[in-house]
């Protein structure tokens, strides 16, 4: 079953449940957002829902659901678009968009993707802004570097965790102080089959001030699709 909405029927205690859900089955919530629109789904905990947001042509933020998996699609226009805690896919479209992803909003075990991220254009925001500098650590401030790539060993969250670790462990070698702070941030391509697709480009980012990657606290987005990886700092937010 799909049930679609406009925003302007999702009003507060409009409705607390969608009616219909087979047991095991998962149903699809779809709600298309009115051009220029500000709208966000909180404490809906959903439960075998799919929850699809779908914006207009004007400049739409849109928040998904805090605990369950959302689809947000910007479509045209310079949009904001917002996960949150579940495995959420963003597509921007047409635009300047900006995808923003919480410290553990996004994790090696319930990952977001990325579908159409451009450097140069768009803006990822994560919970630190690296600010230091772009490929080298520099003392006192977060920096964002561009790892060598590195040959997937699995499809699963697991060998996603290892293989990031590799990509870590070989920034920290490169640069010396990199992942010592909270913020600092890789982007890493992963060859062959991983958990998000073949050839997928990662950015992790470590939220904990430690000198390894944490798989149960550092933040890690996926970027498929025809995304192509942040370049320079002022692709972060």
């Amino acid at each position: 079953m799909t049930a679609t909405f406009t925003d302007a029927q999702i009003t507060a205690g409009a409705f607390t449940t969608v009616n219909g859900v087979a047991a095991g089955a998962t149903e699809t919530a779809v709600i298309n957002v009115a051009s220029g629109a500000t709208l966000s789904i909180a404490g809906a905990a959903a439960t075998n829902v799919t929850l699809v947001m779908n914006g207009a042509d004007g400049n739409e933020s849109l928040t998904g659901d805090a605990d369950g998996p959302t689809t947000i699609n910007g479509n045209a226009g310079n949009d904001t678009l917002v996960g949150g805690t579940a495995a959420d896919t963003l597509s921007g479209g047409d635009g300047a968009d900006t995808f923003t992803i919480g410290a553990t909003d996004s994790l090696n075990t319930a990952l977001d993707t990325i579908s159409d991220y451009t450097a140069g254009t768009d803006k990822l925001g994560l919970a630190v802004t690296p600010a230091g500098t772009f490929g080298t650590a520099a003392a006192g401030a977060a920096g964002a570097s561009v790892a060598a790539d590195v040959a997937a060993t699995g499809t699963t969250s697991g060998t996603l965790a290892t293989d990031i670790a590799t990509a870590v462990a070989a920034q920290i070698v490169a640069g010396a102080g990199f992942w010592d702070w909270a913020g600092d941030t890789i982007i890493v391509k992963l060859t062959g089959a991983s958990v998000a697709g073949t050839n997928v480009t990662y950015v992790v980012q470590n939220q904990v001030n430690d000198t390894t990657y944490d798989a149960a606290a550092d933040t890690v987005v996926a970027l498929i699709g025809t995304s192509t990886g942040p370049a320079a700092l002022t692709d972060f937010v």
